[in-house]
């Protein structure tokens, strides 16, 4: 079983907390209460079968990480059938939407804490920083499970030519942290060259950037390389997901 912190360090991951005191709360208790649980590592087991029960939580998962995340029950499809969107499941599965209204419920409903929606983009250059997007450059959006992104500042793009394969497909999707845009040897990043954006590896040497595709036809995609002098911040984000066309 797992120590009272990381139980309850799960449950403020899920609700999005940072303070004990919206953990307090949300389990219908003073706030010194979960200094005391914590100090003596007491499992409160009546609040956190509350909480499960009024979630749709499985205790099982919250004591032992083990399990599906959700309980599949009765009560539990009828309440998911008056929801006002249908949600996925918390898998790697993309979801993509084009509704506006559908990305206002799931940013505004009880279940926000669950699900994301970024925007999928066509041009993560004119994106900027992804905060505040002009609509014209948003053809839809792309729904995460929460957890996988926890508020990072994130939009999706899709892979356009065959430089990538076979790692990345043309026309897959992929996920790009706008917030992740320190250097990593071999990590696969998009990339600001030459006006436009690329996703490729990326390899520092004396001075220059090298952007490196995974397709094995060097003639057809060599090597591309950015002065760093000229060039000081051509990251645009690092690749966090993706999504394959075969």
């Amino acid at each position: 079983m797992r120590n009272i912190n990381l139980i309850l360090d799960e449950i403020k991951k899920i609700k999005g907390f940072v303070k004990d005191s919206e953990l307090a709360n949300l389990l219908k208790v003073k706030p010194n209460v979960i200094s005391t649980w914590k100090s003596r590592n007491t499992i409160p087991y009546k609040n956190l079968i509350t909480f499960c029960d009024s979630e749709g939580y499985s205790i099982k998962w919250l004591l032992y990480g083990e399990g599906s995340m959700y309980v599949t029950s009765p009560e539990n499809e009828q309440k998911s059938s008056k929801s006002i969107f249908s949600y996925p499941e918390p898998k790697m599965e993309l979801m993509l939407i084009t509704d506006q209204d559908r990305v206002n419920k799931i940013r505004d409903t009880e279940r926000r804490e669950h699900y994301e929606a970024i925007p999928l983009v066509n041009d993560p250059i004119a994106a900027g920083t992804g905060r505040e997007i002009d609509d014209k450059y948003i053809e839809g959006y792309a729904v995460f499970y929460y957890r996988w992104i926890r508020g990072r500042n994130m939009v999706a793009v899709r892979i356009k030519g065959s430089s990538m394969e076979p790692t990345l497909y043309e026309d897959s999707i992929v996920a790009v942290d706008l917030q992740d845009k320190e250097y990593q040897p071999e990590k696969i990043f998009a990339v600001r060259y030459k006006g436009e954006c690329v996703v490729k590896r990326l390899i520092k040497d004396r001075g220059f950037l090298v952007l490196q595709s995974d397709n094995p036809d060097k003639t057809e995609y060599p090597n591309m390389a950015i002065n760093l002098q000229e060039d000081p911040e051509p990251i645009i984000g690092r690749i966090a997901f993706a999504w394959q066309k075969f």
